[in-house]
């Protein structure tokens, strides 16, 4: 996700995503927010990859934004990014900082629990995908182990 200086003007950061890749990316779509410039302006966008570095996001209409912004998934997770590419209406951000939930608190993990013990694994799932997993690749991992799991219990019982 390089490529592009910070602080150059819009035109010098437009151009299409480069093929390398430091991090696999994952496609989603995950309704989310960006928080843009000094009057905070919000755009509604839609991610629809993101890695551990950073997301794609897509808006209805192409637009200006500056160099930094922040972006508030639905989770509620406030992601402090840096525009590093833009191509109509996609950009792509790689995650300047770590976001603040990156740990998750004692409430955000009774709350999967609750979630799992009365909507089941794949409610349980979502809601952790929705916070990125916490950035734990162990528990991203178990999840698609149990995942998989399910879906070849459910091969054998048809």
């Amino acid at each position: 996700m390089s490529g592009g200086a910070t602080g150059q003007g819009e035109a010098a950061q437009t151009h299409a995503p480069q093929p390398k890749r430091r991090a696999k990316r994952e496609a989603v779509l995950k309704e989310a927010k960006i928080i843009a410039g000094a009057t905070d302006a919000v755009i509604e966008c839609q991610i629809q990859d993101e890695s551990p570095l950073g997301v794609l996001a897509v808006v209805d209409a192409p637009l200006a934004l500056p160099d930094r912004v922040t972006i508030q998934l639905a989770s509620g997770a406030l992601i402090q990014a840096a525009r590093r590419w833009k191509s109509d209406t996609k950009i792509g951000f790689e995650f300047v900082e770590v976001p603040p939930d990156a740990e998750p608190s004692r409430q955000q993990i009774r709350h999967v629990r609750s979630v799992l013990e009365t909507k089941g694994v794949h409610e349980a799932i979502y809601v952790m995908r929705a916070s990125r997993f916490f950035n734990s690749d162990a528990l991203r991992h178990a999840a698609e182990e149990v995942e998989a799991a399910q879906l070849r219990l459910e091969a054998l019982l048809k």
